[in-house]
């Protein structure tokens, strides 16, 4: 993933990834919100990450196992 920025928050529990893709959009929020796909690229290679919750709004938490 090219990351370009990271901004963090810490008072406000926050962090911003700024980054630049060759995808779509559409593509991009598929990826982001489908929790099976999110598990090939979260984390570093050799080191899976099952998602047991992702929520993808305001306020919404994602575990892993």
């Amino acid at each position: 993933m090219p990351i370009t920025e990271v901004l963090k928050d810490p008072e406000a529990l926050t962090m911003t990834v700024i980054a630049d893709f060759t995808a779509t959009r559409q593509r991009l929020w598929e990826a982001y919100t489908d929790p099976r796909q999110i598990e090939k690229f979260w984390g570093p290679e050799g080191w899976p990450a099952t998602f047991t919750r992702h929520d993808v709004f305001p306020g919404g938490r994602s575990i892993t196992s």
